[in-house]
């Protein structure tokens, strides 16, 4: 069986890891409850590929374009983003063009630019990895924001996407289209999932019963071994440099 078609939901999880703990008192539902969203946490701050998938749409508003908006608030938990779009709706049918996903330091690196002739759109020139864009565009955010028209490259500040150039009165009622890695949800009740109960249901029982042994129980032995194991199982989708931090968390638990 694969690891997606366990496809568990909060209640497999804790029934899983009270059997494999063999606890049972009163209270240690909302106990395990509580350390699954605990390891859902620290997986997901931790764990660069795991994440919640998440498409995101936002249509470019006339008060946008009178404001000179050219950035967009991103949905509460975002981690990563996939994939960008810039939709044309004003056909028959949408036509999709790539939004190129740049780094914000890339912006402040005058060799990584060369400047056009032309007043004309960005362009993105994948053999030399060089931006291209029309005189002045990088000379200031003020002078940069004057520059309107199709967006083709953005990049992420805080919470906030940036997109290049800014939509003008021609891009209003388009769309900009996301594809993005969300911080894995708490899971709030029994028949919740998220990415992590999905696809990697038995590292999360066992990091979950290893963090129960050394937070609840005050069993730093126990809690080690089961690590052990969680780290035997991390192996599949995670860095060594990110399984030692899960490691160092439960190394340190009280003894």
């Amino acid at each position: 069986m694969s690891r997606s078609e366990l496809n568990y939901d909060r209640s497999n999880i804790r029934t899983k890891v009270k059997s494999i703990c063999g606890r049972n008192f009163s209270g240690i539902d909302d106990v395990i409850n509580d350390l699954i969203n605990v390891a859902t946490e620290l997986f997901g701050n931790t764990i660069q590929s795991v994440y919640d998938e998440f498409v995101y749409t936002h249509t470019i508003t006339s008060g946008e374009v009178t404001a000179k908006t050219d950035e967009y608030n991103l949905p509460n938990r975002t981690k990563v983003i996939l994939d960008a779009y810039y939709i044309d709706v004003s056909g028959s049918e949408e036509v999709y063009y790539p939004l190129h996903i740049r780094s914000p330091l890339d912006f402040n690196e005058s060799s990584n630019y060369q400047l056009g002739t032309t007043y004309g759109r960005a362009s993105f020139d994948y053999a030399t990895d060089t931006l291209k864009f029309g005189p002045g565009y990088m000379s200031s955010r003020a002078t940069r924001a004057d520059y309107e028209g199709v967006p083709q490259l953005c990049y992420r500040v805080n919470n906030a996407l940036h997109v290049y150039p800014r939509p003008g009165s021609s891009e209003q009622d388009n769309k900009i289209r996301l594809m993005l890695g969300l911080f894995p949800a708490d899971l709030q009740s029994d028949s919740d999932k998220n990415s992590i109960t999905k696809s990697y249901p038995q590292a999360l029982i066992t990091y979950t019963a290893a963090l129960f042994w050394g937070l609840h129980m005050n069993d730093a032995q126990r809690a080690q071994q089961y690590t052990a194991t969680a780290q035997v199982l991390l192996q599949s989708f995670a860095r060594q440099d990110e399984i030692n931090k899960l490691v160092n968390v439960t190394i340190k638990l009280p003894s």
